[in-house]
């Protein structure tokens, strides 16, 4: 049976309507609607039936890259979460000429030091 991959505010969401046969898109779309949303796996027939909950922000890196000089660009950390990433940046603000660039898990440059 074919899976839907529905997209929810949370757990007491139940419009299955916002979501995906893909599972990884579903997941992007789930983060955009914050930080309470989850993906609920729909078996998709005739009578659809919620047959699991996912999580969308388990299991996610924020990596941190160089800016400027002989390094930019170049990859330097990654971390479970955004304010590990910061206080990584706040940490190492003066390695690299023009700072460091935060990348989100859905590869979004989300600030820059």
């Amino acid at each position: 049976m074919k899976r839907w991959y529905a997209a929810v505010i949370d757990r007491e969401d139940n419009d299955w309507g916002h979501g995906s046969y893909d599972l990884e898109e579903a997941k992007k779309m789930a983060r955009k609607l914050g930080k309470e949303s989850l993906i609920i796996v729909v078996d998709d027939g005739p009578d659809p039936v919620a047959v699991d909950e996912i999580d969308p922000w388990e299991n996610l890196t924020w990596k941190v890259y160089a800016c400027g000089g002989d390094h930019d660009g170049e990859f330097v950390a990654e971390f479970e979460n955004e304010a590990l990433a910061i206080n990584y940046c706040y940490g190492h603000e003066n390695d690299y000429p023009l700072g460091h660039s935060i990348v989100d898990p859905d590869g979004n440059d989300v600030e820059n030091w």
